[in-house]
């Protein structure tokens, strides 16, 4: 899944801790979030813990080598690497609770996880992974066309990382007028939210 050459030696140990890191925090998230009447789906099992290393493992060695589309002197590979797995609990954890209580401590004991699973980067986790939001998409990478606009090849889907939302809602603008062009019939008037 994660080939040891392919890494570090700083980045593979976290990528070493990650899987007894989500366990303990799946525990404590499954423990103190049980279902009710109004909160019936409020069930986590083994299946979230497994959408949680599918995320991971759709990001390539490059882009935690190369940290493409941040500044590498703003965050080191093992420090992304973290940001991965968090941003990857958050969106399985996280995506599921109903109420803004639930998430903010949902919130709560991520943060704490991250710093308690890699207190070797406490420094970094607190002041760039919770305080600003790292967004993780799969569409950033432009198609090449040629002179009349046709799509000669798609880009690629690569997972990776960029800190402001703005850039992600331009591309998600673009990609929605490109999609209303091609399929007039079937345009879409879409209202993006951040949350989304």
């Amino acid at each position: 899944m994660f080939p040891s050459k392919q890494f570090s030696a700083d980045t593979y140990k976290i990528i070493e801790s990650v899987a007894g890191s989500t366990i303990k925090l799946w525990n404590k998230v499954k423990s103190q979030l049980l279902p009710t009447p109004a909160k019936f789906h409020y069930v986590f099992n083994l299946r979230d813990v497994s959408r949680i290393f599918k995320g991971m493992v759709q990001v390539t060695s490059n882009t935690v080598n190369k940290v493409d589309r941040l500044n590498k002197s703003e965050i080191k590979p093992e420090v992304f690497t973290i940001a991965l797995w968090k941003h990857e609990c958050e969106r399985v954890f996280v995506d599921k609770l109903i109420s803004v209580k639930d998430k903010e401590m949902t919130m709560n004991f991520i943060n704490e996880s991250t710093v308690e699973s890699f207190p070797q980067y406490e420094a970094d986790i607190l002041e760039k992974l919770c305080t600003k939001s790292m967004y993780f998409v799969d569409f950033m990478a432009e198609d090449v066309r040629d002179d009349d606009g046709m799509i000669i090849e798609e880009g690629p889907k690569i997972y990776e990382a960029l800190w402001d939302i703005n850039i992600v809602r331009k591309r998600c603008d673009e990609l929605l007028e490109i999609y209303n062009e091609k399929f007039p019939a079937k345009k879409m008037n879409l209202v993006l939210f951040d949350d989304a």
